[in-house]
């Protein structure tokens, strides 16, 4: 009894560890079981003079899971880090040859940030790039994955629907600007600026949209 007590509350003193994971990873002990086999006085197969001994042992085999669990965190964590950095660097150099307007470039470093990281904000720059490159259908696949993984929907439809005018597709235009008024009309406040919609400003769907009388 003073031995289960006393395993009960080392075990009470640990952290949970995340089963899913080590059983994933083979490292997984049914720790309760364990206890069972080593300490229960309804088990014959080991002498009551062993009792100390179940306890180490019990231990050991503690201990090696809890090991085993942080070691694998630890090298999880090294790679993420290591990923978050080589992300970070490749963002860098794609900004920095978009700001000097070579594109070519910018979106040679921001597919490798991509495949290293295929983030919302990445594919949005990605598609910024392509817009500026004219690959304007190329642009709105980018800009869709962008939405999927969580990127702010309306702004995505907005930069869309500019896409869309650039191109002279009225209707995916007009399309695309109801989508953004429903979602974040204050948006639209700067269509009537917006050089990409100049060739609608006359136009009457696109006037009433943006509640031009």
């Amino acid at each position: 009894e003073q031995a289960t007590s006393f395993i009960d509350s080392i075990m009470a003193s640990m952290p949970d560890l995340d089963t899913s994971e080590l059983k994933k990873r083979g490292l997984y002990v049914d720790i309760e079981k364990q206890r069972k086999v080593f300490i229960s006085p309804e088990n014959n197969k080991f002498p009551r003079i062993s009792t100390v001994r179940r306890i180490i042992d019990y231990l050991i085999i503690t201990l090696e899971i809890e090991i085993s669990y942080f070691v694998f965190v630890i090298k999880t964590l090294n790679k993420q880090n290591k990923e978050a950095q080589r992300f970070y660097e490749l963002i860098t150099k794609s900004n920095h040859y978009f700001s000097i307007r070579d594109y070519n470039l910018a979106l040679k470093y921001i597919d490798k940030a991509i495949k290293v990281k295929p983030s919302a904000d990445a594919l949005y720059n990605k598609g910024i790039i392509l817009r500026a490159l004219s690959r304007y259908k190329k642009a709105i696949n980018a800009f869709n994955k962008a939405k999927e993984l969580g990127f702010a929907p309306a702004q995505i439809n907005y930069t869309v629907a500019q896409i869309f005018s650039l191109m002279h597709d009225k209707v995916n235009t007009i399309n695309m600007l109801i989508e953004t008024k429903k979602q974040n009309a204050t948006l639209l406040n700067s269509a009537t600026t917006e050089k990409d919609f100049e060739w609608l400003y006359k136009d009457a769907d696109f006037k009433k949209i943006i509640d031009i009388t």
